[in-house]
Formats: C-alpha cells, structure tokens, sequence
C-alpha cells in the first residue's frame, strides 16, 4: 500500500524519490506479511476513509488469486470494475 504526499506538501528540494509518499509498505520490516486490519490502522492513522466495499473486494481477489485487478470505487459503497 502506498499513500501519496498531497500536492501541496511536494518539495522540489526532496532528496529521495520516497518523499513523495506519506507511507509505503515497502518500508515495513515485513512489507509482504501484513493483513488488511494491519492496513487498515495505517489508513486511520493518516485519517483516510475507504468504503467497506474495496476491502471486501480485495477479500474477494485474494480468496480468488486475482491479481491487477482495476476497480473504482465510490465513497457510498458501489464500485465499477475496468478491463485492460
């Protein structure tokens, strides 16, 4: 998971590509063992509401082994999927 700097705390003297990022999983001792209740605290750590609807479809994919998946989903639960 990755959560972009808003634009508005970007700085062209930033000395690393990763000071665009608020947080990266990448950056975690274990960045590929965490489940989405530990994803979940992060979000509200940073204040960031998600609809229900993503992590139940991420559920989903995982149950399905579906991997680049493209979804967008709404803030009152509905979401559309988009082919490649």
């Amino acid at each position: 998971m990755v959560i972009l700097k808003p634009v508005e705390l970007l700085d062209e003297s930033q000395l690393v590509d990763d000071d665009d990022y608020l947080y990266s999983n990448l950056h975690e001792r274990d960045p590929l063992g965490k489940d989405l209740d530990y994803y979940r605290q992060v979000l509200n750590h940073f204040g960031i509401s998600i609809p229900e609807s993503m992590f139940n479809e991420v559920e989903r994919d995982r149950f399905n082994n579906v991997g680049n998946r493209l979804v967008t989903h709404q803030a009152d639960g509905t979401f559309s999927e988009r082919t490649m």
